[in-house]
């Protein structure tokens, strides 16, 4: 995988490769670089992908499972053939470190592919039912987990490789034909997802990647053929996605990220509460959707806490051009550096303290931030109410749990939380009266790297999962086949009134559940004709 051509990468469509006369230029956060040129597709570019998925269809769903294994299984080992040259373009193209790169895109994705190359066949099984009226003795009900069809996936910067490739891989084992729309901002590492499914050898049309903006985006989301869509990014991004499946009712998947918090209970140990909640905060240098923003402490441990987060964050390395090994890379451009910077004043002019950082660092490069610690914050500011994706933690102390659970309910945090506690049982119990698509006590977001656990939020943050069997079911149609064996049914036409009266004696047995009641519904039974 060279780092830099001047000939634009093409998209791949159908099992070819297919340039565009657009074109997205990739350029390094870490030092401004320019890293490539890569085809940038349009609506046009969006129909033909989606026209061969719809074409790939019918061969791919029919197709047995030894066979969806083997592509998957073909695709991981690709993956792995590759791993180094994908850690030194994620590295390039998002500015995390190799280790984030390795731990955060590459390690999930190989779990991925080996978890639903063994598992995800066998989890979408059909599943008899049981029947639970006695009218219906003799009759037999399972449900099945049909393919939705064509399945649309519209991928995020942050976790380039991982978040399209878990999605993608739970469509193609449940037999579902893809088309991939990756972030503008990294199109290197969607070019390299197209290389990778070529040298997996899958049929032609079953995995269609387009590189593109916003437009090839939101062609995807409106686009009649696609049966599923799963998104992955901010809000705003959300929002149009579902308004525009809404329109032609087409399910969809939303992992939209969240103001993420952490509450640090009177019980805590401090330095390994500290250190957790540096690190879900400051990893991908705080722009990861489930990171930690802002921290409710007891404020009984408030000062020590505090204390000790601040010796974690001072010992932080900062990247910059030429370090091998950091801990913080940059932001991603230049909003997001000034959504920060902005961020931070407003807090400070609101009576915030600043603790360590604040400034930006550009001896490190020109998208590089110290990573910051404010406390006496307010659930005003905006800090504590808008997404910083940056590396800005809010810390604020509080009386005890239930002003945390107050206080985390009136700014919201719908993907992750955390809670660090000594108390394994009082933490469990914390974390059911949450209202978070995961929670997480005494850890972070490791369990990422799991395919068998669910990853998705509620409310804002979106709706669906991308992992486990929920983000397997969530590609799929799930569908009820009852019958019996052929004889006449009491109630076919013409209705009797025998048959009502034996309906009355149902409901008297089942509902009314009263001696009197059966035995007067018992003898209007008998004495019909």
């Amino acid at each position: 995988m060279p780092m830099q051509t001047d000939t634009p990468r093409p998209c791949l469509i159908d099992g070819q490769w297919h340039g565009t006369t657009a074109t997205l230029t990739s350029r390094s956060p870490l030092d401004g670089q320019t890293l490539g040129l890569v085809a940038c597709g349009d609506a046009t570019t969006i129909d033909a992908a989606v026209q061969a998925a719809q074409r790939a269809l019918p061969a791919w769903r029919d197709a047995d499972e030894a066979t969806r294994r083997a592509g998957l299984r073909r695709l991981h080992g690709a993956v792995l053939q590759r791993r180094d040259a994908l850690v030194t373009l994620i590295h390039r193209e998002t500015g995390k470190s190799p280790f984030e790169a390795l731990a955060m895109d590459v390690l999930p994705v190989l779990n991925a592919l080996d978890y639903y190359a063994r598992h995800g066949a066998r989890a979408l099984r059909s599943e008899r039912l049981r029947l639970s009226q006695p009218v219906l003795l003799g009759h037999r009900a399972r449900l099945v987990y049909a393919p939705a069809g064509v399945v649309g996936i519209i991928g995020p910067w942050n976790v380039p490789l991982a978040l399209p490739l878990l999605p993608l891989a739970a469509a193609l084992i449940a037999g579902n034909t893809v088309v991939l729309k990756p972030s503008e901002w990294t199109p290197l590492v969607g070019h390299a997802i197209a290389e990778l499914c070529a040298m997996a050898q899958l049929p032609p049309g079953v995995v269609n990647v387009v590189t593109g903006g916003p437009e090839a985006g939101a062609a995807l989301a409106a686009h009649e053929g696609t049966r599923r869509i799963v998104f992955i990014g901010g809000y705003e991004g959300g929002r149009r996605v579902a308004e525009a499946c809404a329109r032609r009712l087409c399910p969809c998947v939303l992992e939209l990220g969240g103001v993420g918090a952490a509450i640090v209970r009177a019980d805590a140990n401090l330095e390994v509460a500290a250190r957790g909640v540096v690190w879900t905060r400051f990893m991908g240098a705080g722009q990861i959707c489930a990171a930690t923003q802002r921290v409710f402490v007891d404020r009984r441990i408030a000062a020590p806490f505090t204390e000790a987060v601040t010796r974690q964050v001072r010992r932080l390395r900062v990247g910059r051009p030429g370090l091998p090994r950091y801990d913080v890379g940059p932001l991603i451009n230049a909003a997001a550096l000034q959504r920060v910077r902005e961020q931070i004043a407003d807090a400070l002019a609101c009576g915030a303290r600043l603790v360590v950082g604040g400034t930006a660092l550009p001896e490190h490069g020109p998208l590089s931030f110290a990573p910051t610690v404010l406390r006496d914050v307010s659930p005003t500011m905006r800090v504590m109410r808008e997404e910083s994706f940056g590396p800005v933690l809010a810390i604020m102390p509080v009386r005890d749990d239930e002003e945390a659970l107050a206080q985390l309910a009136a700014v919201g945090s719908g993907l992750a939380t955390t809670i660090w506690t000594r108390d394994l049982r009082a933490g469990m119990a914390l974390a059911q009266r949450i209202e978070s698509g995961m929670v997480w006590i005494n850890e972070g977001a490791v369990f990422f790297t799991d395919p068998a656990l669910p990853w998705g939020g509620v409310g804002a943050s979106g709706w669906g999962h991308i992992q486990g069997r929920l983000g397997l079911q969530a590609v799929t149609d799930a569908r009820v086949i009852a019958g019996r064996l052929p004889w006449p049914a009491l109630w076919w036409f013409p209705y009797r009134r025998g048959v009502q009266r034996l309906i009355e004696l149902l409901i008297a047995v089942q509902h009314e559940r009263q001696p009197r009641a059966i035995l007067r519904a018992l003898a209007q039974a008998l004495l019909t004709r």
